[in-house]
């Protein structure tokens, strides 16, 4: 996936029915699960 400190993220979906995302790392977009997305540290740039 490429995620590591610093990434930038991109969210480009949310799936209302399972909370899942599909997000950009660097140009690969990836489908994560709620639980993995609840355990990334973000802030907003």
């Amino acid at each position: 996936m490429g995620l590591g400190l610093s990434s930038k993220i991109k969210v480009i979906n949310r799936q209302e029915f399972d909370g899942s995302m599909e997000i950009d790392v660097r140009g690969k977009k990836s489908i994560v699960s709620q639980k993995f997305a609840e355990n990334i540290f973000v802030s907003i740039v």
